[in-house]
């Protein structure tokens, strides 16, 4: 008689009988809120992946400007560890160099390609939809962690950065990587997991420097209010504990994240960093990329920020996309620019955090839900304030790095419906028709998808009176499924059909975004031309080919504007100004340096190929084409291009002299400006005035700027009557303010 299986346990079996050899079953594993990966979890990942790579490759290569890095990269060892922008190392890109390396990486198994290059965004955006997705389900549940990962593949600004060469992508990994080992050490008080978060936010801060630190309050604030209590511990004890798991996040932190500092600035082999005032990546921490992007400093290692856009509330000018966010105000994430790429559940998430709050307080106690509410709460309304009144650059994906947040709290909001009494579902109906309104403002701002301004409203009334009943009746709890589904998809349609809006067209490679192509009319719209867009003549480019031997670079250009697209299609060529051709990076010594070692033999005329000197960081401006202007031959080409190129072989000294001779102001040290200087450092190329520069006599913008501004979107910009530019156009004057790197008056 075969013996009996119980609960995974054997029964003995009667006497004389044989003992059966088959090993006892293992009892059978349930669904838990703990468990581990499951095949929804996976599902949706996969869905996420599926959406994010489909038609990858009309995209292009996306930012040029790192597509170029990537580039060189891919042929240097020396290029790779530092992240250098040129295949000689010269200068660095303006981010540290993880993203890149993860997208050389690609290159090198896969080719260099579009598809390449885009892959490993794709693949971020999807892991970090995996690992939101069981960050939530281990606190919350298994329904509450599949919408929060729905939630976020539908939000379109993390679709569109997912599908982007810019390091956004791989930055909102990290930082959900982060928060999902946060949750790990609120849930077990292990002290490794508090340092994982921390090398995690590191590792963030190597793809978009301080950018990374968004999520540190609330990495800081969750294991201070959700470690739970040993009951052998006093509350100095405790106190001290959490102390000290908070300091091991910031020590892994440091540890990790200037790691890359110490490397740059402390190898005599290093590139100039790209976008910082002294080479240093230092500088570049806090300046630049630092407090220069919050507090908009136009002195050193910062640059001003928009000025005269979209008001920060809930409008916009004329409905044009302003990828630079609208000036800093309480409603700027509302608006015509940015609502409609994260905010779709705004209202929702709102509501779950504060029943989260309220619950936790009456609770009165420190647990793993009172850490969760406290860790994603705390870093939407970081990044809230953060992005609504942040002065200095900034640019409408940014907001990505808050999507998560915001999709956390949804999954929690869902929890508290399916766990909660009368009064949650009450709440859950009144916000469901809240943030019907708010999408019914982004709806009514297009004009596309027209049928979704009747679909949106009827469906939230109804699922709000499904709620309210729900509430009256709980008998319902068996319909709970077909109700939460419905409510999920009422909610989340529209972004919906926004995503599937960015599968049909390219999006801006510099600006990533998805939205109907009917938003995208104006500037910086989709379609926009990317960064790099100011092709070389490649006949004289091959040309200066043949003329080099041992050269490193055949040619050295103001900046990436005009270097990019070549260096893509594999011509070495030198940025001596960085991304705007402001970064003072070619000193007079460095190039007369460079002409001596033979390394560098031809200079290029200023402000060609849609290049732009003097701007970027500070206004400054290398000098370098002036000064190969003043004692270089000019190349004639026999192809009969029109490029202006300088012979500098055998004027190192020549080119030293007139460095050291130049008195422009406009240039710390005394390095020439290459065009008309400005007050406060700035530069137009080929010479110019704005109106109240006061720098010259009123005319027509210069062809640099021209180059600069279609390299932007706008291809024609208002005018004066006497020619200068209308600066009372927010889009023209934020794009002139991008091209110069200051705030005008």
């Amino acid at each position: 008689m075969a013996h009996t299986m119980i609960e995974g346990s054997t029964l003995a079996p009667p006497a004389g009988e044989p003992v059966s050899q088959e090993p006892p079953r293992p009892p059978a594993r349930r669904w838990t809120a703990g468990a581990g990966v499951r095949a929804p979890e996976i599902g949706v990942a996969v869905a996420a992946l599926v959406l994010n790579a489909w038609s990858l490759s009309q995209n292009g290569l996306g930012n040029a400007y790192y597509a170029a890095s990537v580039r060189s990269m891919t042929t240097s060892w020396h290029a790779f560890l530092y992240g250098s922008y040129d295949v000689g190392g010269f200068i660095t890109t303006d981010k540290p160099p993880l993203a890149q390396w993860v997208m050389a990486a690609s290159a090198k198994v896969f080719g260099y390609s579009a598809w390449s290059l885009l892959l490993p965004s794709a693949v971020a955006g999807a892991l970090s939809v995996w690992l939101l997705t069981i960050t939530v389900r281990r606190v919350w549940g298994r329904t509450a962690g599949i919408v929060a990962g729905v939630a976020l593949a539908l939000t379109p600004m993390m679709f569109a950065v997912s599908r982007s060469s810019n390091p956004d992508a791989i930055l909102v990994l990290m930082l959900v990587a982060s928060v999902w080992a946060t949750e790990r050490a609120v849930a077990t008080g292990r002290w490794r997991w508090s340092a994982a978060a921390g090398a995690f936010v590191g590792l963030g801060f190597l793809a978009k420097m301080l950018a990374a630190a968004i999520v540190l309050p609330a990495i800081a604030m969750a294991l201070a209010v959700g470690l739970a209590r040993r009951a052998d511990g006093t509350i100095g004890r405790e106190l001290v504990r959490r102390i000290g798991h908070v300091a091991a996040v910031g020590l892994a932190f440091v540890a990790v994240s200037f790691s890359w500092v110490a490397l740059i600035d402390l190898s005599s082999d290093a590139p100039y960093v790209g976008g910082s005032d002294d080479g240093t990546a230092w500088n570049l921490v806090w300046g630049y990329n630092g407090f220069g992007r919050v507090f908009g400093s136009s002195g050193p290692g910062g640059n001003g920020g928009p000025s005269g856009q979209a008001p920060g509330g809930f409008g916009a000018v004329a409905n044009v996309v302003q990828q630079f966010g609208g000036d800093p105000g309480v409603g700027r994430l509302f608006n015509f620019s940015i609502g409609d790429q994260v905010m779709w559940l705004a209202v929702i998430a709102g509501a779950a955090l504060a029943a989260g709050t309220v619950v936790a307080i009456r609770r009165r106690r420190l647990d793993g839900r009172a850490g969760s509410v406290t860790l994603f709460g705390t870093w939407a309304l970081t990044g809230y304030a953060l992005f609504s009144f942040s002065s200095g650059i900034f640019h409408n994906y940014y907001v990505s790095a808050m999507a998560p947040a915001l999709a956390a709290l949804v999954g929690i909001g869902v929890a508290h419906v399916i766990e909660g009494g009368r009064m949650a579902k009450l709440v859950a109906a009144a916000a469901v028709l809240a943030n019907a309104g708010l999408q019914m403002v982004f709806l009514l701002r297009i004009d596309a998808f027209e049928w979704l301004r009747i679909v949106v409203p009827v469906v939230s009334v109804a699922l709000a009176g499904a709620l309210v009943l729900w509430a009256m009746r709980p008998s319902l709890d068996r319909r709970r499924w077909a109700i939460l589904g419905a409510g999920l998809g009422a909610c989340l349609v529209a972004p919906a059909m926004w995503i599937g809006s960015g599968l049909t067209h390219a999006q801006n490679g510099s600006f990533p975004d998805a939205r109907p192509a009917e938003a995208g009319e104006g500037a910086f719209g989709p379609g926009a031309a990317p960064a790099g867009a100011g092709a070389l003549d490649t006949d004289a480019l091959d040309e200066l080919t043949a003329m080099t031997t041992t050269e490193t670079w055949i040619l050295a250009v103001d900046s990436s504007q005009q270097a990019s697209t070549a260096i893509i299609e594999g011509y070495p060529l030198l940025s001596m100004g960085g991304f705007s051709g402001g970064d003072a990076a070619m000193t007079g010594e460095r190039l007369a340096e460079l002409v001596r070692s033979g390394e560098l033999r031809f200079v290029a005329g200023s402000g060609i190929g849609g290049g732009r000197a003097g701007g970027g960081p500070g206004g400054r401006g290398t000098g370098a084409s002036t000064w190969a202007a003043a004692v270089c031959e000019p190349v004639t080409f026999a192809s009969g291009s029109s490029l202006t190129v300088y012979d500098c072989e055998g004027k190192s000294d020549e080119l030293l002299q007139a460095s050291q001779s130049s008195t422009d102001p406009a240039v710390p040290g005394g390095q020439g400006v290459p065009g008309g200087a400005v007050p406060g450092g700035g530069a137009l190329p080929g010479g110019g005035a704005l109106p109240g520069d006061g720098a010259g006599p009123a005319g027509p913008p210069p062809q640099g700027l021209l180059d600069c501004l279609a390299d932007q979107g706008i291809d024609d910009p208002p005018t004066l009557p006497d020619g200068r530019p209308d600066l009372s156009d927010p889009a023209t004057r934020a794009a002139v303010e991008e091209c110069l790197g200051r705030d005008l008056p």
